[in-house]
């Protein structure tokens, strides 16, 4: 006896996912001699990680994550952390997670060069008050561990505009016919 065909009314669908992807491994199965369900322009789910699609969405799942990992360490280092050595200019520019969420590398930018070893050394020792306050914040399979790493990129734009800025006035003492002096 031939099993009942699966048909789209009888599937329940799954929010956030395309019709023919809510259907599960058993509405792709074939019934003995009859057609498939799914028409033209439908195409049956792909196995994993076969398609570039899939590849794609999950790059932008994790960039997603990591972006919410920042600005969350960012809020919970500025509002709840009370340590006297995190003070001055600061910025955590990014976060890096890995695929897995277990790990995540948080990279810290600091302005003041003589603050940065003490703001560093004090994150690292606050870290798993920070992993903690983080996996209560978000929603997430793992709380990942934090590791702290110093981001040079405020120090290198002011070096960068300095360095534009000593260009013009050179140039516009070549224009006015001055010597050039280093």
């Amino acid at each position: 006896r031939l099993s009942r065909a699966v048909t789209p009314a009888r599937v329940k669908p799954c929010i956030g996912l395309p019709a023919w992807e809510s259907r599960g491994p058993k509405a792709l199965r074939r019934v003995q001699g009859q057609r498939p369900w799914w028409g033209p322009g439908v195409k049956p789910l792909a196995p994993s990680g076969t398609t570039k699609k899939g590849d794609h969405m999950s790059y932008q799942r994790i960039d997603r994550i990591s972006e919410e990992v920042r600005r969350e360490v960012d809020r919970i280092i500025r509002e709840e952390l009370n340590d006297p050595r995190v003070s001055g200019t600061f910025s955590i520019t990014r976060a890096e997670v890995t695929r897995d969420l277990r790990y995540a590398k948080i990279f810290v930018s600091v302005l003041e060069d003589e603050k940065r070893d003490d703001l560093l050394r004090a994150l690292k020792s606050a870290a798993g008050y920070i992993r903690r306050a983080l996996g209560k914040s978000m929603l997430i399979r793992y709380s990942p561990e934090l590791s702290f790493v110093k981001d040079e990129n405020i120090a290198y734009g002011v070096h960068i505009a300095k360095v534009l800025a000593d260009a013009q006035k050179t140039e516009g003492r070549i224009e006015d016919g001055a010597d050039p002096q280093p």
